[in-house]
């Protein structure tokens, strides 16, 4: 988190210091090899800036889907327990009522 805020400082003041040179390069229509240059450089700058945000951005994608995957595993096998104890639970149900009457009817007997 603490990089990603930096990265993000850093485009922040990059932009305004390109800001700061693009108003000045309108106000001066006659600019300096080194000047544009310097433009240039910061053009570079930022569009590497965008470009680790973009790469940052899409790695947090890939790890979101990624774990989103492995929940959704996770809850079918869940799920596929909860079924089989629910049937395993009807089972015994039914075991014990037919054993309840199995008793009734031996009682009867006796």
């Amino acid at each position: 988190m603490k990089t990603a805020i930096t990265v993000v400082a850093t485009c922040v003041a990059v932009v305004l210091i390109v800001a700061q040179v693009s108003f000045a390069t309108a106000a001066d229509t006659d600019t300096s090899p080194g000047d544009a240059a310097a433009t240039q450089k910061l053009n570079d700058t930022i569009a590497n800036c965008n470009k680790s945000e973009d790469d940052r951005f899409q790695a947090q994608q890939a790890e979101f889907q990624h774990e989103r995957e492995q929940n959704q595993r996770t809850l079918m096998e869940f799920e596929g327990q909860n079924d089989a104890m629910h049937r395993q639970y009807d089972d015994l149900r039914a075991n014990y009522a037919l054993l309840e009457a199995q008793n009734d009817m031996a009682r009867k007997e006796n």
